[in-house]
């Protein structure tokens, strides 16, 4: 939804519903508890995605099934997973660090 927002086309692909490494690409909030080149164990279950990241926005980290699982505006606190992170404890984590990171609860 947040790369339809900001213009990315969403494409319609097979339906993937499986546990997947992530790997993290740059250090940052969502990450914080690992280190870039790290991966972390989160959930698929979806068949669109985005294929070209919006303008304004960065890779925060891919899989083998999605060139794009998480991504960051440049200037504004707006983030995107294409994975569930509520369905393993590395994507609650993920959760927690946004909380404490971004939202400073």
């Amino acid at each position: 939804i947040l790369g339809a927002a900001y213009g990315s086309e969403i494409l319609h692909g097979k339906w993937i519903k499986k546990t997947e490494k992530v790997k993290i690409l740059a250090s940052n909030e969502l990450f914080s508890s690992w280190n870039a080149g790290d991966e972390i164990i989160v959930e698929e279950s979806h068949s669109d995605y985005i294929k070209k990241l919006p303008k304004g926005f960065t890779l925060l980290s891919n899989s083998e099934s999605c060139t794009i699982e998480a991504m960051k505006h440049y200037t504004k606190p707006l983030y995107g997973v294409q994975f569930h992170a509520e369905r393993t404890d590395d994507g609650r984590q993920v959760i927690g660090n946004f909380i404490k990171t971004v939202a400073n609860f």
